[in-house]
């Protein structure tokens, strides 16, 4: 999906607390570039900061509380996130963001829909459009746009897998509880052919 977004987006891995990994990581498998690829090795990397406790003053001029928000919600991201925004070139079009095994990190975020939307505000006012990926989705997925489920038996049978629409804006043309057959997506043959089988 961030793909058909962006041809080169960026991916963030979030490791283990160990930092090390038993399968091949994306880049291995094909599915992103390494420059585009950033590891969170461990939970303090990937979690949000603390603005009052990381700043001693901010000074804003009269006039920017638009401004003075979005740069607040960028200095609320993890240093990982800071990191890419960092890459992002001022004018550039928005690049897409994946970002796997977010459970590992998932009780650092706010579990409400409504504060988890202040992540993701800072992370689309980079520009980055972020891609999400979850195994046990909880209320706070209702932040992002659009929210799918993937359900598939396993791996090896995901071509009987299914891909649902749980929210979608209105003018997407989606609607939630809309059910496409995972191999109406010829992309995921490519994503799925090489990884190892789980």
């Amino acid at each position: 999906m961030a793909r058909a977004v962006d041809p080169t987006p960026f991916w963030v891995e979030i490791r283990g607390e160990s930092g090390a990994e038993a399968e091949p990581g994306p880049a291995d498998l094909g599915w992103i570039s390494s420059e585009r690829l950033v590891y969170a090795m461990d939970s303090e990397s990937a979690r949000p900061q603390n603005v009052n406790a990381n700043l001693a003053m901010v000074v804003i001029a009269a006039g920017t509380d638009t401004w003075s928000r979005a740069l607040t919600d960028m200095l609320r991201l993890p240093p990982v996130l800071q990191e890419i925004v960092g890459r992002v070139r001022g004018g550039e079009s928005a690049h897409a963001l994946a970002i796997a095994n977010g459970d590992r990190v998932a009780q650092h975020y706010p579990s409400n829909p409504a504060e988890m939307r202040g992540v993701i505000e800072g992370l689309l006012a980079a520009p980055l459009l972020p891609f999400f990926s979850t195994v046990n989705p909880q209320e706070r997925r209702f932040a992002a746009d659009f929210v799918f489920r993937v359900e598939a038996k396993s791996l090896p049978h995901w071509r009987d897998g299914l891909l649902l629409v749980e929210q979608a804006p209105k003018e997407s043309g989606l609607s939630a509880n809309d059910r496409f057959p995972l191999p109406d997506f010829p992309e995921l043959e490519k994503v799925f052919a090489p990884a190892p089988p789980r």
